[in-house]
């Protein structure tokens, strides 16, 4: 017989059982090593757009400066590496403060790293501070253009990163066979994920939210998602297989 001690013991254990939650399928990206390269640093500043605006607006310009795209693209990197993490990626930064690097050391510390594939960080600059949309730009084409082509995709197909006031276009992808594309042994992309010099975007980037900063870093983990779900069955480079 059944005393009642054991009974609220079984209880209690079903109790327990229930609690512990299912664990889903590992992520994609689980194992393999991403390296990313947020681009400019130091002197090399990449678009002042940005702060001109916010200049422009009656901002404090020490306080304006923190929005060259230099910054943003470290910011935007940090938070691309925090998703990434999370869901079990090795990650390789080239940079993580504000320094200058060549394209050389950049490749450099790419191919050292025993990364599988690399994410240029750029934000694009123009005249029209209207202008807005998506770039990605590939080196070699046997090395690269899959890569960023599948980046391309998922990013466009992204509502959160390409639903903005002003037309944001698809500029496709593009052959740019120089920067640390060209030092680059494994498949690279080079992502101009929005226009810096679009007011809207601007002033998404400067209101200290960092919701905008996150949609371009999730955009970008999604691409990633896509490539590791789907890679093709072999890749010059350190691809890991599966």
């Amino acid at each position: 017989m059944v005393s009642n001690a054991m009974l609220v013991g079984m209880v209690l254990v079903l109790v327990l059982l229930a609690s512990i939650p299912i664990s889903s399928d590992p992520s994609p990206l689980a194992g393999h090593t991403i390296a990313i390269d947020p681009g400019h640093g130091g002197t090399d500043l990449g678009s002042t757009a940005c702060m001109e605006m916010l200049v422009d607006r009656g901002w404090d310009e020490d306080k304006a400066k923190e929005y060259r795209e230099k910054h943003v693209n470290l910011d935007i990197a940090s938070r691309l590496q925090e998703l990434l993490l999370e869901n079990g990626a090795d990650v390789h930064m080239t940079r993580t403060d504000d320094v200058y690097m060549s394209s050389h050391d950049r490749g450099d510390s790419v191919n050292d790293s025993g990364a599988e594939v690399l994410v240029n960080l750029h934000l694009n600059g123009w005249e029209d501070p209207h202008m807005d949309g998506l770039y990605v730009l590939f080196g070699q084409s046997r090395k690269d253009k899959a890569f960023a082509q599948v980046m391309h995709d998922s990013m466009w197909n992204n509502a959160a990163l390409t639903s903005t006031p002003d037309e944001f276009i698809d500029f496709g992808i593009r052959q740019f066979a120089a920067g640390v594309l060209l030092w680059s042994e494994i498949p690279s992309a080079l992502l101009e994920s929005a226009f810096i010099s679009n007011e809207w975007e601007c002033r998404q980037l400067s209101n200290g939210s960092g919701d905008r900063q996150q949609e371009i870093a999730q955009a970008i983990y999604e691409g990633l998602v896509a490539w590791y779900s789907d890679p093709p069955p072999s890749l010059p480079g350190k691809h890991k297989a599966d």
